[in-house]
Parts: structure tokens; C-alpha cells; sequence
């Protein structure tokens, strides 16, 4: 009976491990995380291998989705701010490699993040990825090639006072220009 406790103890922790993502590390730490489940003795700690991808040329109108690693908010989140982001599915190439992996870590920058006569306005952009060792802008000329803009009206109610994005929100970015990563 008590074998079958420490099993079920340990099945539940490698359940939780696995719900708030502990297992490998895409690149960037999650230093709340690191707190809550930090390696017990002995473990290894050497970082997982960086993602490498197949492909490095993405054609107009790709799809990049991602999930947000933070909380955004028009109302307290300042423009300019950044916001970690996590690849959720592949991202073929234009040659029908893998161009982006699942898992490659990024970062949002908030364009504009405002409230004006009842209206909230939240634009967004895919800034960077970080493929194997390599960051990536996504850009072209300093114009951003993946954007997102929300907004909400106010007359619709309390719920609807500003833009909040909470984390773990699914994003669908959409790219503008083909663009290819400097590899």
C-alpha cells in the first residue's frame, strides 16, 4: 500500500510537471517555473538542444501561430512593451520544410496600447524568433511582417473596458511579405 502512494504521488508530480511545462526548455526560462519545480539533485540541467528547421524562406500569407507566455492588457501593458511568446505548430517553408519549429520561442512587441473616448486598442507584432542559436526579427526595413490589432468598445459593458489577452491566448499571425531568414 504505502509503494502504491510514492506512485501515485510521483505520477501526479510528473503530471503537474508536464500541465505547467517543465520538461524541455525551448530556449528561454520561465524563472517562476525554475522557483516552483526547481531539479532535484543530481539531475541534468544541460539546456535541451536548440530547435533547428529544414527550410529558411516563408512565402505572404503564412500562418505563424503562438501563445502568449504573459499577460497583456491595453490598459497596463505600455506600447512598446514586449511579451514572450511560444510557437504552438510548425511552420512549413515555402518548400514544404520545416521552416519554424513547434515550441521555438519569440517575442511580441506591443505596437500601440491605448483607450480613447470608450475605445480600447491593442496592436501587436511577431518582433523575433530564436531558431537553433540564432534570433530572427520579422521584419523587413524595420516594417513588421506579422500584426495583430484588437480592439474594444466600451458601450458593451464592463467586460468589454480594455483588450486583455491572458496568458495561454492562442494568436494567429498571418505574414504580409515573403521574407527569408538569414541563415
Amino acid at each position: 500500500m504505502t509503494r502504491f502512494r510514492y506512485s501515485c504521488v510521483s505520477v501526479c508530480l510528473l503530471g503537474l510537471l508536464g500541465f505547467f511545462g517543465c520538461g524541455q526548455n525551448s530556449g528561454s526560462v520561465d524563472s517562476k517555473r525554475a522557483q516552483l519545480f526547481p531539479n532535484p539533485p543530481g539531475e541534468d540541467t544541460t539546456p535541451a538542444k536548440p530547435l533547428n528547421a529544414d527550410s529558411d524562406l516563408i512565402a505572404a500569407g503564412t500562418s505563424i501561430e503562438v501563445e502568449t507566455l504573459e499577460t497583456v492588457d491595453s490598459e497596463t501593458t505600455p506600447s512598446g512593451g514586449f511579451i514572450p511568446v511560444l510557437v504552438i505548430a510548425d511552420v512549413k517553408g515555402r518548400d514544404g520544410k520545416v521552416a519554424i519549429p513547434q515550441n521555438t520561442s519569440g517575442v511580441l512587441i506591443v505596437r500601440t496600447a491605448s483607450r480613447k473616448e470608450g475605445n480600447s486598442d491593442l496592436d501587436v507584432a511577431l518582433y523575433q524568433l530564436t531558431i537553433g542559436d540564432k534570433s530572427y526579427l520579422i521584419s523587413n526595413g524595420g516594417v513588421n511582417l506579422a500584426t495583430l490589432r484588437f480592439q474594444e468598445e466600451a458601450s458593451k459593458g464592463a467586460a468589454h473596458r480594455s483588450v486583455h489577452l491572458g496568458k495561454r491566448t492562442p494568436l494567429k499571425f498571418v505574414v504580409s511579405q515573403s521574407f527569408q531568414f538569414k541563415r
